[in-house]
């Protein structure tokens, strides 16, 4: 009978908290697609501004986790609009509004996430604090 009765209140359960975790991840899912609309529209904006300029540049990493962080510290500046980073080539191509930022301040915001830029060296303690799949060859 005990057991009947525990699990007659875990199905209870279960069916009061099933249908909050669905619209959690309704509600999340919904947030990254606003997000990734918006992001996108940004990024539109940006290229059909008549201030919008692309520059390349390298930028010294290694792997996939340098790409999220180099790329992240490029878009973090406040008008930049995009980056993509090739592991390969290490260059860097961004896209920014020229009138709001230099890219001179996009290099310093990659050097201090710890990478090595054209233009802008990251500090020892920087590199030092980056995983060591991410520590590549310094000049």
């Amino acid at each position: 009978m005990k057991k009947s009765i525990i699990l007659a209140g875990l199905i209870l359960i279960g069916a009061f908290l099933l249908p909050t975790s669905v619209s959690a991840q309704e509600a999340q899912e919904e947030e990254k697609q606003e997000k990734a609309c918006c992001d996108k529209q940004e990024n539109d904006s940006c290229e059909a501004s008549k201030d919008a300029k692309t520059a390349s540049f390298k930028v010294y990493g290694n792997c996939g986790m340098c790409k999220g962080r180099i790329e992240k510290a490029a878009t973090s500046v406040e008008g930049a609009c995009s980056a993509e980073w090739d592991k390969d080539t290490k260059m860097l191509k961004l896209t920014y509004h020229s009138e709001e930022v230099k890219v001179e301040k996009i290099h310093d915001a990659i050097a201090l996430v710890g990478y090595d830029t054209e233009k802008a060296a990251a500090s020892d303690k920087a590199y030092a604090d980056l995983p060591g799949c991410c520590k590549y060859d310094r000049r």
